[in-house]
Parts: structure tokens; C-alpha cells; sequence
């Protein structure tokens, strides 16, 4: 059973104001991640989050909600927040950020498969590099829980490359996330289309 931990608790400090909460297709921007995972099949749902009307939202969609006391120290310390609150009967996590609303149930698809043939840390990759979200065995959930800072889940797949499968997309365009108010400007003409 793969559960899924969705990050909502960032300052947005690239885009100036509450990215979240932006208008996409008539909805905030994290309803696009919020809705695409309530309806995948994951085992366990968590939101980590200390915005009241994001948490709100997410409870309704059967999210278990979790506050990130010091978010302001690093995106770091939200997923070790996500991380703790795992519960014990699930075999891994996928770990992702409420700002990339292009992603599909085939992206999941991809990396839940990947890690069920081989059990490893999963980290997607476009054009050589990597990105989010990555699904981590359960055997990496309490080095995840002591992240703090920056220090996000990279921190511990760099720790242990020999259990890393890096696994390249065909597409990146589902991997964007949207930090600046360039990227929000053109994800709202794509969806607006």
C-alpha cells in the first residue's frame, strides 16, 4: 500500500504571494493536486499544511491534515511533518508539491509501478534531472521524519544512490511546478485554453 504525502505549507516567496491559492481553470491551484490524488488509489492521504481554507478543502477530499509548525525554517520540516504522520501499515509514500498542477494519473501510474518491481526510492527525472514527487520506502520514513531546514526528501536519496532508481519521463511538461509569476502566468493561459 502506497500512501501520499501532498507539501501545501510553503511561503511562496519566488511568486510574491500565496501561489496556492491562485485562480487555475476557476479553482486555487492546489484543488488541481489536491483532487488528482483524493481520487487516486493511494491508502492513506495527508496534507501538510498551516493555511486554514487549503486544510479545510483537503479534510472534505478525506485528507488527513497535518500542520507544519516551522515551514518557515525550510521545506524540510514539512516533510518530516508528512513524514511522522505515516501510518505504519503502508509499504511507501509518495511525496509531492500542491504547485504542480499539470500532473496526471499516468505520472502516478509511472512511479507507483516502478516502485512496486523494485522497492527502491523513486525520483522521476526530466532531461537528466530530477524532480518531484518521489516515493520513498517505508524503511526511509524515519530519515525523512528527521529532515529539517532545506533539506528536503534529496537529502536522502542522496544518501544512498545504490537504492535510488532515477527513472526517466518521456515528458517533462507534467512535471512543471509553478514558483514565479512567469510560470503562474502561463499555466493559467493552458488552462484558460
Amino acid at each position: 500500500m502506497i500512501a501520499a504525502v501532498v507539501l501545501a505549507a510553503g511561503f511562496s516567496r519566488r511568486m510574491g504571494r500565496d501561489k496556492l491559492t491562485l485562480p487555475l481553470d476557476d479553482a486555487p491551484m492546489y484543488r488541481k493536486t489536491v483532487d488528482l490524488i483524493a481520487k487516486y488509489h493511494f491508502s492513506t492521504r495527508i496534507l501538510v499544511t498551516n493555511q486554514p481554507g487549503i486544510a479545510a478543502y483537503a479534510r472534505e477530499q478525506g485528507f488527513t491534515v497535518v500542520p507544519s509548525p516551522r515551514a518557515a525554517q525550510g521545506m524540510g520540516c514539512s516533510v518530516a511533518a508528512g513524514a511522522a504522520a505515516l501510518p505504519a501499515d503502508c509499504c511507501g509514500a509518495m511525496f509531492l508539491n500542491a504547485d504542480q498542477p499539470f500532473l496526471t494519473e499516468a505520472e502516478l501510474d509511472a512511479l507507483c509501478r516502478a516502485f512496486r518491481a523494485d522497492g527502491k526510492i523513486i525520483v522521476p527525472t526530466v532531461a537528466d534531472k530530477p524532480c518531484s514527487p518521489c516515493v520513498f520506502p517505508r524503511r526511509y520514513f524515519a530519515a525523512l521524519a528527521a529532515l529539517d531546514g532545506e533539506r528536503g526528501g534529496r537529502a536522502v536519496y542522496r544518501a544512498h544512490p545504490e537504492d535510488t532508481r532515477f527513472l526517466p519521463m518521456p515528458d517533462g511538461a507534467p512535471f512543471r511546478d509553478v514558483d514565479e509569476p512567469a510560470a503562474y502566468e502561463e499555466a493559467n493561459a493552458e488552462f484558460l485554453k
